[in-house]
């Protein structure tokens, strides 16, 4: 349902060029060389040119190579989750099979920023780091990927939306991820107007024309050889919300130009339904989502019981979870619909000196547009239980009035459509599926 690293740092994996690294002694950050440091406040005079004054001193450039990348991410994600939740967050990942037992979310991560990092900005140092050896000033790779990081740092002064992001990611993901998605999508617009040669007119038409068409290529890109290996949740997550970031930003510049998008970062996108649909956004039809409180399943599952996370899971969150066993057009038809959703994840511990795991719940309350919306959803999310442990094999999904049931290897699934709302109980004990499902289904609108 989510990553670990903040966005500023997973989106770096796709500003850069694939080129050789150079050999670096060692990961501590150099002085930039002086055609580095001019280039860069070259395209920050342009950004400023095109944008408006806002630099009260140049951004500070620093050299670095991939092992300050492994150093700078272990410490972001150190002060910003707590090593508990990273651990729980793995385990949710796990506990739904997004990802194997196996498999590390965070060296993952880390791996592809490695990998394809160029460059990527700091804002809690307002500092632009250059990876050596991706790109070189003269090149269109350095100058787009420097003036993308640039753009960050512009936002950055005077405007608090990373903090925003840091913050919100443990509280409200779905807005932090929407966050993060608008600025994406800005900085590559203006990074790729700034880095074409062109006449600026040509070039910025011809960026926002690419960033309208980039959500249709979010498959060609998941097919990257590069990601083969890495879990379809974290491909979905590290390269998707780029994707849609442009073609949002895009709208948005279409709306009113670079005004419409400075006034996006004063109000800033309320959820990833408004990334995905940007007339929830920009036009009359502006949809605030729907934030749930209430709802906690963990006294309903009975004694021993404990919660060990719960946030938002957005349109787009919801979107990536049925895609794997459901497909990508399936899984963004049954999402569209989506009004609001809250997730929470328990956990009950083994007897002391039991061989026993321990007992893993995972429970969902939606809010939906319509019925229908819901009821889809409903259907969708009963088939995903069903093909969970064995895509070959599928359960068998028995539908009784209002619920849809699935035996699967870790425990009974229950999904109950009541109205506009659908409630998931996954791993449910015996005894406390009425329990459990009232407790979810109480949960109320803020």
């Amino acid at each position: 349902m989510r990553t670990l690293l903040p966005a500023l740092l997973l989106f770096a994996v796709l500003t850069g060029c694939e080129q050789e690294d150079a050999a670096a002694p060692n990961g501590a950050p150099e002085g930039a060389p002086e055609e580095v440091i001019a280039r860069c406040g070259e395209l920050a005079s342009a950004i400023e040119a095109m944008l408006g004054p806002k630099f009260k001193k140049p951004v500070p450039v620093r050299l670095v190579d991939k092992t300050f990348i492994d150093g700078f991410a272990r410490e972001t994600v150190a002060r910003t989750v707590p090593k508990e939740t990273e651990r729980r967050i793995e385990r949710l990942a796990v506990r739904l099979k997004q990802i194997p037992a196996d498999c590390s979310m965070l060296e993952t991560q880390i791996r592809l920023l490695q990998l394809f990092a160029a460059g990527f900005y700091d804002p809690h140092r307002h500092c632009y780091y250059v990876i050596k050896g991706k790109a070189e000033p003269g090149t269109a790779g350095f100058d787009v990927t420097a003036a993308h990081e640039l753009v960050h740092a512009y936002r950055a002064v005077g405007g608090d939306f990373w903090k925003r992001v840091e913050r919100e990611q443990l509280i409200d993901e779905d807005y932090a991820i929407a966050i993060s998605c608008l600025a994406e999508g800005d900085a590559e617009i203006i990074g790729q107007t700034i880095g074409d040669d062109r006449p600026v007119a040509e070039a910025l038409a011809d960026a926002v024309d690419v960033a309208l068409h980039a959500p249709a290529l979010v498959p060609t890109a998941l097919a990257m050889p590069q990601m083969r290996d890495v879990p379809l949740v974290l491909r979905e997550t590290l390269v998707t919300r780029y994707y849609i970031g442009q073609g949002f930003a895009a709208q948005v510049y279409r709306s009113g130009g670079f005004k419409a998008l400075a006034k996006a970062f004063a109000d800033l996108p309320r959820s990833t339904e408004q990334i995905l649909h940007p007339e929830k956004y920009i036009g009359p039809d502006f949809d605030e989502p729907t934030r749930l409180q209430g709802g906690d399943p963990t006294k309903a599952l009975g004694e021993g019981w404990k919660r060990l996370l719960t946030n938002t899971m957005g349109e787009f969150s919801l979107r990536v979870h049925l895609t794997e066993h459901l497909g990508r057009k399936h899984a963004t038809r049954v999402a569209e619909g989506w009004d609001g959703a809250r997730y929470y994840f328990c956990e009950k511990a083994a007897h002391p000196g039991s061989k026993e795991r321990p007992s893993l719940f995972v429970g969902l309350v939606s809010v939906w547009d319509s019925e229908q919306d819901a009821a889809e959803f409903a259907d969708a999310w009963a088939r995903w239980a069903s093909l969970r442990d064995d895509p070959k094999a599928p359960r068998e999904v028995a539908t009784k009035g209002a619920d849809r049931r699935v035996a699967t290897a870790d425990g009974v699934v229950v999904v109950r459509l009541v109205g506009a709302r659908v409630a998931v109980a996954d791993g449910v004990p015996t005894g406390r599926e009425e329990h459990v499902l009232a407790a979810l289904l109480a949960a109320r609108a803020k």
